[in-house]
């Protein structure tokens, strides 16, 4: 007998995972149904489900579910990390790893720590703050120049730049989608600059490691090389 599933619609306004339909629907079943496929909303069967290697990414599929199967975003969308699978995604983790290596982090926790007493400093007598305005996005946006080696000054563009590109994640992707392409053709030019900028030197910096691992001359390199920093300017 077919169960009587919740239906759970994203896209409404003020939709919250922890409203208390989602943990209605959870208590009674252990996935409801969405606009998009099914919600898996108990621990354990999503456990189960991420183990089963008959299951893909879905994320892949985003852009495409909301008609969007060609152009910048489209094409870019394929090569990411979250979309790639199998030995390809492998390949990409293993190209990465030096790159996050403690011999090229450590040397930057004394920056991080210090940036966090400078921003804290500027809110500190008040006894309160907005914590995403005044803490939470400059910081992460300045550990960000910090560990690809841009110019701090220019932390405020990456923000604005990362801010469009992370539309991409809503359901509003299709209204969104120049804003968007325009974040993330930022993007993918300070990427592109960075490598440029470290091809021929020594550098041993988080730029340098990745542009060394990837000079076997393989235009599969070279592509894993600017996925794996764009991906780094997304995490602001």
């Amino acid at each position: 007998m077919s169960p009587d599933l919740a239906f759970l619609d994203f896209n409404q306004a003020g939709f919250s995972i922890r409203s208390a339909a989602v943990m209605q629907a959870r208590e009674n079943h252990w996935y409801a149904k969405t606009p998009f496929s099914i919600a898996v909303l108990r621990y354990a069967d999503v456990n189960a489900l991420l183990k089963d290697r008959r299951l893909y990414q879905g994320t892949r599929r985003w852009p495409a579910h909301y008609g969007i199967t060609s152009g910048l975003l489209a094409d870019w969308w394929q090569t990411m990390l979250l979309s790639v699978e199998g030995q390809d995604h492998l390949r990409l983790r293993k190209l990465a790893n030096p790159a996050f290596s403690s011999r090229v982090i450590e040397p930057l926790t004394g920056y991080f720590a210090e940036l966090a007493n400078e921003l804290i400093d500027g809110f500190c007598e008040r006894g309160s703050c907005e914590f995403m305005r005044e803490f939470a996005e400059p910081f992460s946006a300045r550990v960000i120049t910090g560990l690809l080696g841009i110019p701090k000054h220019n932390w405020r563009l990456l923000a604005d730049l990362a801010t469009e590109l992370g539309y991409v994640f809503s359901v509003t992707i299709k209204d969104k989608l120049a804003a968007i392409e325009h974040g993330l053709q930022g993007i993918l030019d300070i990427s592109k600059a960075l490598i440029d900028a470290r091809r021929g030197t020594h550098a041993d910096d988080f730029v340098g490691t990745l542009v060394r691992a990837s000079l076997d001359g393989t235009d599969y390199r070279s592509r894993a090389a600017l996925t794996c920093v764009d991906c780094s300017l997304r995490r602001i």
